[in-house]
């Protein structure tokens, strides 16, 4: 089976010992999610998870979390070129990331909303399963190397 690939990240800050992670909301698919987008050619997983997280934020100033990818794994319909309008298996790597808070919501067709959730909204508003896990994984990381 044909496969797609895109990269994102879960974006977090932390805020009196809280933490807060940074959704957008996609115009298309009416929802809200984390960070990603398609690996364009020559681009690794993380430039394209950081270029993503820029279109899709504005957010520039990040830092990587080493140890922690999660691969999320589902079927779709093509959306590019070559697999359009067919069963395809859609690969989502996602990293974890720290923000300072302070981004610009650029005006985007793709995306009219960021905002940041603390866990307990975030996982009442995230629409699937794997979503939920990977915010839970993520969370789990973060306290677990208490950063």
């Amino acid at each position: 089976m044909k496969q797609e690939t895109s990269s994102g990240a879960v974006v977090y800050k932390k805020e009196n010992d809280e933490y807060f992670f940074l959704l957008v909301y996609s115009v298309k698919n009416k929802e809200w999610s984390f960070p990603k987008g398609h690996i364009e050619k020559n681009e690794t997983e993380l430039e394209a998870a950081k270029r993503e997280i820029f279109e899709e934020t504005g957010i520039k100033k990040l830092k990587f979390i080493d140890g922690f990818k999660f691969i999320d794994s589902y079927l779709i319909k093509g959306v590019l070129p070559e697999t359009k309008g067919e069963t395809v298996t859609k690969n989502v790597i996602y990293y974890l990331c720290h923000s300072d808070g302070n981004y610009v919501n650029p005006d985007n067709d793709e995306i009219s909303n960021c905002k940041w959730f603390n866990f307990n909204s975030a996982i009442k508003i995230l629409k699937y399963k794997n979503q939920h896990k990977l915010l839970e994984q993520s969370l789990k990381f973060l306290r677990n190397i208490n950063l």
